[in-house]
């Protein structure tokens, strides 16, 4: 499950989000499974547990429990580079030994006056989700596969009274496969203003 942005100003971007990982037979290990771009910095948190470091793949070891517990294992990440795309996702092992990749969404800020293009989305990133920051921007428009028969374009409204957290489910216009490309533009008054990105499997908060 992933929850935020929650605001933050001790974070570079003054966000931080949220990625929760639960398993009924337990969870034996939880790991890093890749960094994109700028990365993003995790660390775990837990109330029911003792507060654990979880460090990248290149600078620590992943959190192992022994027993496997069932208790939620909460990690918390944030960009370290404000207005580059991050990645981040889990590999998590049950007490059985299985292990399955969870939550690999990608971050990105939409600042005033951007246009830009993503390049190699997955069909598994199926729902879009733009939350709007303070000051904001009036809306994003998103172009998903421009220029092929699965052309559709999409407009986050974040004007007057509309919600400030939107979300679309992209897969109808979705290849198969690697081969996707979006392309993202803001719109709006304010220079300053901006939103988040996020391309996911799941929608925030499922």
């Amino acid at each position: 499950m992933i929850t935020g942005p929650f605001a933050d100003a001790s974070k570079p971007d003054g966000k931080v989000y949220y990625m929760t990982a639960q398993m009924p037979a337990g969870l034996a290990q939880v790991a890093i499974r890749q960094f994109y771009a700028d990365g993003v910095t995790p660390y775990t948190i837990n109330t029911s547990l003792s507060p654990n470091i979880l460090n990248p793949p290149n600078g620590g070891e992943p959190l192992t429990f022994s027993p496997p517990t069932t208790a939620p294992v909460v990690i918390q990440f944030w960009k370290t580079v404000p207005g580059q795309n991050s990645r981040v996702g889990l590999l998590l092992t049950e007490g059985q030994g299985t292990t399955r990749v969870a939550c690999d969404p990608m971050f990105d800020n939409v600042d005033a006056g951007t246009d830009r293009t993503y390049a190699d989305v997955t069909d598994a990133d199926r729902v879009l989700t733009l939350v709007n920051g303070a000051p904001g921007v009036d809306a994003v428009i998103v172009d998903v596969n421009p220029d092929t028969p699965l052309a559709r374009q999409f407009t986050f409204d974040f004007t007057a009274n509309a919600p400030q957290s939107q979300s679309r489910n992209i897969s109808a216009y979705l290849y198969a496969g690697g081969s996707n490309v979006l392309r993202v533009r803001s719109e709006g008054a304010d220079p300053e203003g901006s939103a988040t990105l996020l391309l996911s499997e799941k929608p925030l908060g499922s």
